[in-house]
């Protein structure tokens, strides 16, 4: 009875170490798919992706019992030229304690783990193209700060570096309908936190996002009429500070600028500052309102503002109101009809376009309302919301994000408009 109860003993424990050593294998072939693929996902090849993966559960002094790349398979499907699929293979020799006396051959676990990268998330309402070494990297990453509600609606954050979360503990960060992904991590300082809805997600680790608008072609800015001379805004008779603008090449503006700017539909290549002073507006109008006829719902219109040169600049000073609509995004308005615009302008909704490193700055304002795209792969983007600021239908893509203010800000991403990042994920 001894000699039965002591075989069944060592059959626990081998079976035990069996179960254990599969459960290790599984382990690693998961970290050797989930490492080939995001590689892949950067352009890596096959080669070079296979042999960082492996390395990634190879034996080391902070991980003895590591796996050998003799160990380990992996291929590509549907092929190494244009995989879409890694799977990874772990095939384990087992050397059991007691099991031996009684059974002399193969004692081995394997395992098989299938990862995929897809563009699965959907559009961004922002992304940040900047990458870092680290958190603290300046000119990189999205910052949300302050104590109030950031509220994206329809789309996802990404950020080529980390995203960061500081702020009183009522600070919230409301993403509806997509995820929160850095390349690096998402930071929370202060009791702040970020909320996602069910099947959605906020992590790090992710592949680098290239930027969706690099092969962008830009306005014709020389087929433009060079600094037109503004009209007189009909609603504001008498008063100079007042004007309407025509598309143009604009390569002279007054120093002070305007507190009431209009502007009919088309580009706009602006090579010096435009200033809106305290507590006027920048807006985008009817091809009518020139006639005299009045503003109506507001933004009208479409337009491309194209801030290029050393010293194009947006200025908004204190309580300056920003009502502007893309070409691409005015249902009236035919694209084709503008001089200076391309189809890529119009598709991508394009509204504001920094083709500098100066920054912009939009303050929130209770009448504010963007429809379009702003890009700034090379500049810094801050927005600031206050009490009831309205929905910023569309997105920003930028060298860097900080969305900061007490209260609510509302962003919601153009469905039309994607920016969809490489998503790495296990299939098996």
């Amino acid at each position: 009875m001894a000699v039965v109860l002591f075989g069944f003993l060592g059959l626990a424990v081998d079976a035990g170490y069996l179960i254990s050593e599969r459960r290790r294998a599984q382990n690693a072939a998961d970290a050797v798919a989930l490492a080939a693929a995001r590689l892949i996902a950067q352009g890596k090849s096959t080669d070079v992706a296979t042999a960082a993966a492996v390395a990634v559960v190879a034996p080391s002094d902070d991980y003895p019992d590591g796996f050998p790349s003799t160990e380990i398979a992996v291929v590509y499907e549907p092929s190494e030229t244009s995989p879409d699929r890694v799977i990874a293979t772990v095939q384990h020799e087992v050397q059991p304690f007691f099991i031996r006396a009684l059974y002399t051959g193969e004692w081995a676990v394997s395992a098989e783990a299938v990862a995929r990268y897809a563009s699965q998330t959907g559009p961004f309402a922002l992304l940040a193209l900047a990458e870092g070494n680290n958190c603290n990297a300046p000119n990189t990453g999205i910052r949300f700060q302050g104590s109030g509600t950031v509220v994206i609606h329809n789309g996802s954050i990404g950020s080529n570096n980390c995203i960061r979360v500081s702020g009183a503990n009522n600070l919230t960060v409301d993403v509806n309908g997509g995820n929160a992904e850095a390349v690096r991590e998402v930071v929370y300082n202060g009791g702040a936190e970020i909320e996602v809805d069910g099947g959605y997600s906020v992590h790090g680790a992710i592949p680098p996002i290239p930027n969706p608008l690099a092969g962008l072609t830009p306005p014709a800015c020389t087929s433009l009429t060079t600094n037109p001379a503004p009209l007189p805004d009909p609603q504001f008779p008498g008063n100079n500070d007042y004007v309407i603008l025509k598309p143009g090449r604009y390569t002279n503006f007054p120093s002070n600028g305007y507190k009431g700017i209009s502007l009919l539909p088309g580009v706009y290549c602006f090579e010096k500052r435009i200033t809106v002073k305290s507590n006027g507006f920048i807006r985008s109008v009817d091809a009518s309102y020139s006639s005299g006829t009045a503003p109506g719902a507001l933004p009208a219109g479409g337009v491309v503002i194209y801030l290029t040169g050393s010293q194009g600049e947006l200025r908004l000073n204190g309580g300056a109101k920003l009502q502007l609509q893309a070409a691409g995004a005015a249902p009236s308005l035919t694209c084709s009809a503008l001089n200076g615009i391309n189809s890529g302008l119009c598709d991508e909704k394009v509204v504001i376009w920094i083709a500098n490193s100066n920054s912009l700055t939009l303050n929130g304002h209770v009448e504010n309302e963007l429809v379009g795209t702003i890009y700034a792969p090379n500049a810094s983007v801050t927005l600031a919301g206050t009490s009831d600021t309205p929905v910023l239908t569309g997105r920003v893509i930028a060298r860097d994000i900080t969305i900061t203010g007490d209260a609510v800000l509302n962003l919601e991403a153009d469905p039309e408009s994607t920016a969809d990042p490489s998503r790495v994920y296990l299939i098996k």
